[in-house]
């Protein structure tokens, strides 16, 4: 006996539609709160849709079958893995589609009531889009395998790139957002805004752009502020208007400004390059602090240190040796990417800075981690250290700390995936000193950084919560 499983709901036009492989059920209440159900008229489709698979939309992946050919007119659907699609209407009627060939690697990007947009090559070396009311193919300009392409709305295909040209001290990269219109093949460019330093969790990570009706709206960044701006034309000219809708507050941008460099890490012995990096820096406003000048120069002395330390690292682990790789203009491919991840001033006095550092040893393979904070007493100018904010003993501090990370593990992690939990925190204890805490102080509770045994593995150390009443007797950060 075969069982029927429904793969989505979907609630559309007043009724819950349930699709299933073969079929699609509808679900209607009625006023008497009985519901009725009653099985969609696409027998003709399922007909012909027979052991192939539905492909839906980009943006549309939960749709019901009803709703899609309703909304687009069709419904592509494939064979196993893709090799062959075609396009199937409401009535059965079955369109064929050479130009979807696996064997020359294409691969399906997305489609609407316009167009289907693919991919040609390994890695994408091109985009190419079939324009269904003459079925003839067009490649898409402006598209490589760094672009960013939005889901297809009403035969338009929105697309981003970045470009680091003309990038100076305060612009990290430009953004240029493209239309391509499949009724004319042609494209123009819809706006151009700008990567800023201390922005880097913010903008172009590719949900920045938001298609409803016939407008268009893209995030970008306005003094410290994180928002959505409404895109104009006048004329030939682009605007982004301001609609007053701020999403956040990027906290780096409020209390001061983000500058960076980047290049590349040579041999000082040979000068054969070997990595390249990109690292910002915080400075902070006057404002904040007439020990401002003072705190400015720690964070550059600490960027300055942490770029030797790049430096002596990469040697390291690229295991140069001069006379070795004599014959090579590059010895071994580094990547060091160091970001300001955030910026608060914590009780009006203590200035925290948390940084992001990221590394890369191998191409292809996921990127190192390793994340810290700088904390300044605005009121002295002082870096402070887990020393200067606990005032007991070493012994009490492992403890706090060690019993933290056992509760951690006993609350937070499935017994049969984690050690013993006396052993987790022996190991915590004996591992653990205020020098080498990793902690970082926020508003109401401290941070610590571990990853140690008996522990599971991750590539990223677990954040553990420490209350200040637990670490410090008290409610909130506070030094004597």
């Amino acid at each position: 006996m075969q069982h029927h499983i429904y793969s989505i709901v979907d609630y559309y036009k007043g009724d819950f539609y349930f699709t299933y492989d073969d079929k699609e059920l509808i679900c209607s209440i009625e006023d008497s709160l009985e519901y009725v159900v009653k099985e969609a008229d696409l027998a003709d489709f399922y007909d012909k849709l027979g052991n192939k698979t539905v492909i839906r939309p980009r943006e549309d992946r939960s749709i019901s079958t009803t709703r899609l050919l309703d909304e687009v007119g069709y419904a592509l659907a494939s064979s196993e893995y893709q090799r062959e699609f075609v396009m199937i209407q409401k009535d059965g009627t079955v369109t064929e589609l050479p130009q979807l060939d696996i064997s020359k690697n294409h691969v399906l990007k997305d489609y609407d009531n316009k167009g289907i947009v693919y991919d040609v090559g390994v890695n994408g070396d091109k985009v190419c889009c079939i324009k269904l009311d003459t079925m003839e193919e067009n490649v898409i300009p402006h598209i490589t395998p760094g672009t960013t392409c939005y889901p297809m709305k009403n035969g338009k295909l929105c697309c981003f790139s970045s470009s680091d040209q003309d990038k100076d001290a305060d612009v990290r990269a430009k953004y240029t957002y493209h239309v391509y219109d499949v009724e004319s093949n042609s494209d123009y460019v819809l706006a151009e805004t700008n990567k800023r330093p201390g922005t880097a969790y913010y903008t172009g990570i590719g949900n920045d752009l938001c298609v409803c009706g016939d407008n268009i709206f893209i995030i970008d960044v306005a003094d410290d502020k994180k928002k959505w701006f409404r895109v104009d034309k006048e004329g030939d000219n682009t605007l982004l208007t301001d609609m007053d809708l701020t999403i956040e507050t990027i906290n780096s941008l409020k209390y001061g400004t983000v500058k960076y460099e980047d290049g590349t890490y040579n041999c000082p012995s040979c000068r054969k390059k070997f990595g390249t990096f990109y690292k910002e820096y915080f400075i902070l406003s006057k404002e904040y602090s007439e020990h401002a000048e003072d705190i400015n120069t720690d964070l550059k002395e600490d960027f300055t240190y942490a770029k030797s330390e790049e430096i002596e690292n990469g040697l390291e682990w690229s295991s140069h040796k001069c006379e070795v790789n004599s014959d090579k203009d590059e010895i071994y491919e580094l990547e060091f990417d160091t970001t300001v991840n955030d910026v608060d001033i914590i009780n009006d006095r203590y200035l925290a800075v948390d940084m992001e550092r990221e590394y890369w040893c191998m191409r292809g393979v996921p990127p190192q981690e390793d994340n810290y904070q700088l904390l300044y007493d605005l009121e002295t100018g002082k870096r402070l250290h887990n020393k200067d904010i606990f005032k007991g003993s070493e012994d009490e501090f492992k403890d706090i700390v060690a019993r933290a990370i056992r509760n951690f593990a006993e609350k937070e992690i499935q017994e049969d995936a984690r050690g013993d939990l006396d052993e987790i925190y022996q190991y915590a204890y004996e591992g653990i000193s205020i020098e080498t805490a990793d902690l970082s102080y926020e508003k109401d509770y401290v941070i610590v950084s571990y990853a140690g045994e008996g522990l599971p593995y991750s590539r990223y150390p677990f954040c553990i919560e420490i209350s200040y009443q637990d670490l410090l007797g008290k409610d909130t950060l506070e030094i004597d």
